[in-house]
């Protein structure tokens, strides 16, 4: 019993962006850490407080999830920051909707990072896509970088056809229960208000994109830091239902975001769903 009480002490006590955190300087160049670090009395600290608040409500299996999402989203790489913070808002989003959700630890088998259980059940994975390499470098050298849909479109299938995600996604297939792949996408342009969500939508109807029967549905989404605070586009997101899946979702699984169903979408009151709102309203 006292080493339950000293193990359950130490995950507690597990301190997120520490003041020595925050006095490594050894920072690379373009690290989002060096934002946050220049603005730690104003945007820098909303944006810090935010992740600790979710951190905190968090809810960890064990320790040793807990200190793995720790380091992902203290570590100075963009990608790894990124994709922790991508997990962080997804199952804040998922609660905001209604559902109840359980992080899946990471194993040694292919398996989702999300298990819905209720109103409806399904399986969630997330991922990301970045920024190609010719526009990291073309942004670092400050050379101008074309939009180019055909360009993110070629990013956006190689997660449809990345055999990691097929298989965690498969995951979902095996329990009989669907599969969502949440995306976020982090190209160039897309923080420029560029409607790539309506143009993806046009893929899918035209059947330039085809979606493998395991998977249930595609959450594509944009996510930005808006004064410190995290916040997700309702207007530049969408939902495209994947009507060839072998098991389908329940009508508008995700109603805050525009659903897509043939060339019809839905308007949304609000642009931006912020995080520490959801958090202040206690929807997480």
């Amino acid at each position: 019993m006292v080493n339950l009480r000293k193990k359950v002490r130490m995950s507690n006590n597990i301190e997120i962006f520490s003041e020595s955190w925050r006095g490594d300087k050894n920072i690379p160049r373009c690290s989002w850490k060096k934002d946050v670090l220049k603005d730690l009395n104003t945007t820098g600290a909303i944006y810090i407080s935010t992740l600790r608040q979710l951190f905190k409500k968090y809810p960890f299996k064990d320790t040793k999830q807990k200190k793995l999402m720790h380091k992902r989203l203290e570590n100075t790489e963009n990608y790894v920051h990124l994709g922790a913070v991508n997990e962080l808002t997804t199952w804040a989003y998922l609660l905001h909707e209604g559902y109840k959700v359980t992080p899946l630890p990471a194993s040694n088998k292919p398996s989702p990072d999300f298990k819905v259980d209720s109103p409806s059940e399904f399986f969630v994975e997330v991922t990301t896509v970045n920024q190609s390499k010719i526009d990291q470098k073309a942004y670092a050298n400050n050379e101008s970088v074309p939009l180019n849909h055909e360009n993110f479109l070629k990013q956006f299938t190689n997660k449809l056809s990345d055999s990691e995600k097929i298989n965690q996604i498969k995951h979902a297939d095996n329990c009989k229960k669907p599969g969502v792949l949440f995306i976020y996408d982090y190209t160039t342009w897309s923080g420029f208000g560029i409607d790539n969500f309506t143009f993806l939508n046009k893929q899918f109807i035209n059947s330039t994109i085809s979606l493998p029967v395991e998977l249930s549905a595609i959450v594509y989404l944009i996510r930005k830091v808006l004064e410190g605070r995290i916040a997700l586009s309702r207007n530049y997101s969408g939902v495209y239902i994947n009507p060839t899946a072998t098991f389908k979702l329940p009508a508008e699984p995700f109603p805050s975001l525009n659903q897509f169903i043939q060339n019809i979408q839905s308007a949304k009151d609000s642009h931006w769903l912020y995080l520490d709102d959801l958090i202040n309203l206690n929807h997480i």
